[in-house]
Formats: structure tokens, C-alpha cells, sequence
């Protein structure tokens, strides 16, 4: 069992015309996410996961009204054995996409997701997929991983078909470089194309990179460095185009660094910057942060976050996020 419960403090104006990071919910405490997951065993040929959470949604007009919302997360049976070493899990799940986007909520290097990764796929990114996922680690001296999956398309952000009839596809390449005491590389190339609402073809395309460094022995101090840039080619209906439609290139990305200089204390720095999939206009933002980690089962964030939008948002908004997360019982162990 999990807790990530998050702060949003910022200025009145957000309040009122709800454009805050987490929009609905400004100046608030709130759940943004308890979960409850069962993992293990089935037999010796597969494995399963399930995972269900409850969270506070924004409804109606005032603060107040925000209700909370139980869901099923996850629930996938791995299959373990198959021909050519291949792993294939099938259900709903967060897909392969991306460096951030399979990573739950509570488990985010900082408070909030990128914006590129919030504009282009929503608040949780490419979530609650139903489909099946196959993946591949090549047979060679360095890592090689790769992943497809075909899933029903239920993003209504950058997709949000629902049909197998037109499937969301998405596809990775992940491979990792071990430094020796230089530190570890991993990088990653990524697509996901299907049909949006509106009946017309929208395809993301994503490149990740993931460098850490510890020092030799004890592995403190800890520097990490990432980021991820999208590329949108979307089309969309366009009443004022003589064809009726419109087709938009669009792009964003985001850089962190994080240095862990104790087992308990860290800080770090994230740059913003992307277009809108689909209106005219970009934003960017910077994000200072301070983590206190008292162990692995509980950390507490502060986070401040400047944004600056144009057009469709434009805006110049201050926030201030506090989080606090717990993990209650046994859990996966920490992603690189």
C-alpha cells in the first residue's frame, strides 16, 4: 500500500480560472494517489499484477466540490515463458513509452510530470491502457530491450479512439550502457501512433536519455541527470482549411538534474519547455525541488514551479508544491 498526497500553493488569479499544474485543486491538500497493489506468482509460467486507487479529482465550481475517485490502475498477467526468450504481459497498464511515462505517480522524480509529457498525453500521461505488450532482451554483449504493444487507444488527450479496429500501436528501444566508475547510461527511443477523437491519425515520437554517477564505494554523493524531448505529427479538424483539416508538427521536452549529496537528502532542478499539441502556443517553466528521504518506505518534497505560457496559455503563474509519500509493505525495488 502507497500514500502520495500533494500541496498546490499558488496565487488567486490560478485559483479562479483553474490553469494551475494540478488544475481544480489549487490551494489545496489533497490525495492525489492511494493505491493499494497485488504482485507475485501465479505459477512457474507467469506473474500478475494488480493495482487500485483512489485520488481526488476536481468537480464542479468550487474547491470544494473535488470528490474522490477509486479506479483500477493495472491489472496484467505476465507470461514468462515463451518461444525466442520473449515476455509479453496483456491487460491494462501503463504502456512502454517513453523514459517517464511507465513510472506511477508517487514514484516521480519530482512532484509534477513534465509539462511536455502533461500537454501531450494529460496529468498521468499514457495511462490505463487495455491491450497486450510484448518484449524482447536481444541476445548481445550489451543490453538491448525491445518492446510493441497494440492497445485499445483510451487516452482522450492524444487519442482516445477506444477500438482495436484502429489500434493505438506504440513501440520502445531501450538499451544501457554500464560505465564503470563513470556512472551508467540508458537511453531510449520511443513511438505511439493512433487515432484521436476526432477520426484522424496522430503519432508521438520520443527520445530519453538517463545518466548517473555515484561515487565509487558507497555511492554517495549521487548525481543524476535526464531528459526527453516529444515530437507530435497530428492531424486535426480545421473548419477554416479548405480541406477541412490541418496538420501540426509540434515538439517538447524536458531536462532534470538531481544530486543526492546523503542517503536522506537530495536536490535537484528541472527545466520545462513544449508547444501545445494542438492550439498555438508554448510554454516553458523551472523547477528548483529539495527531497528528504528519512528512508526507502517515506519521502517528503518541496517544490517551486515558474511558468510562463503564450496564447492558449498564456500566463505567468508562482506554485509552491509540498508532497508526502509512504509505502506500507513489500515493494519493487527503485527503478535506475
Amino acid at each position: 500500500m502507497s500514500g502520495d498526497f500533494v500541496t498546490d500553493l499558488t496565487s488567486s488569479t490560478r485559483e479562479r480560472r483553474r490553469d494551475g499544474t494540478f488544475a481544480g485543486r489549487e490551494n489545496r491538500l489533497f490525495p492525489r494517489e492511494v493505491e493499494v497493489g497485488f504482485f507475485g506468482r501465479v505459477d512457474p509460467y507467469a506473474s500478475a499484477v494488480v493495482r487500485i486507487s483512489a485520488g481526488e479529482e476536481p468537480a464542479g465550481i468550487e474547491p470544494s466540490d473535488g470528490s474522490i475517485t477509486v479506479n483500477l490502475d493495472e491489472a496484467t498477467m505476465t507470461l514468462l515463458t515463451l518461444p525466442l526468450s520473449t515476455t509479453a504481459r496483456l491487460g491494462m497498464m501503463r504502456p512502454r513509452f517513453g523514459t517517464l511515462n511507465p513510472v506511477h505517480q508517487g514514484d516521480l522524480p519530482q512532484v509534477d510530470r513534465p509539462n511536455v509529457l502533461a500537454r501531450f498525453f494529460g496529468e498521468e500521461a499514457l495511462d490505463g491502457e487495455k491491450g497486450v505488450e510484448a518484449f524482447w532482451v536481444l541476445p548481445l554483449p550489451t543490453y538491448h530491450e525491445l518492446s510493441v504493444g497494440v492497445f485499445d487507444g483510451d487516452n482522450e488527450v492524444a487519442f482516445g479512439r477506444g477500438s482495436l479496429r484502429n489500434p493505438l500501436v506504440v513501440g520502445r528501444w531501450r538499451t544501457f550502457f554500464e560505465l564503470d566508475e563513470r556512472g551508467g547510461l540508458q537511453l531510449d527511443v520511443s513511438a505511439a501512433s493512433g487515432i484521436t477523437t476526432e477520426g484522424h491519425r496522430n503519432t508521438v515520437l520520443g527520445l530519453g536519455a538517463k545518466y548517473k554517477w555515484g561515487a565509487p564505494g558507497s555511492g554517495l554523493p549521487l548525481f543524476t541527470v535526464a531528459g526527453e524531448a516529444l515530437y507530435g505529427m497530428r492531424t486535426v479538424t480545421d473548419d477554416v482549411a479548405l480541406s477541412g483539416v490541418r496538420h501540426t508538427n509540434r515538439g517538447g521536452a524536458y531536462l532534470y538534474a538531481q544530486y543526492d549529496f546523503t542517503r536522506r537528502w537530495a536536490a535537484g532542478l528541472r527545466g520545462d519547455w513544449t508547444e501545445l499539441p494542438v492550439e498555438s502556443g508554448h510554454e516553458w517553466a523551472i523547477s528548483p525541488y529539495l527531497q528528504f528521504k528519512p528512508s526507502e518506505f517515506l519521502r517528503f518534497r518541496a517544490q517551486y514551479k515558474y511558468s510562463q505560457g503564450t496564447k492558449a496559455v498564456e500566463r505567468n503563474a508562482n506554485e509552491f508544491f509540498l508532497q508526502g509519500t509512504f509505502i506500507l509493505g513489500a515493494h519493487p525495488t527503485d527503478r535506475f
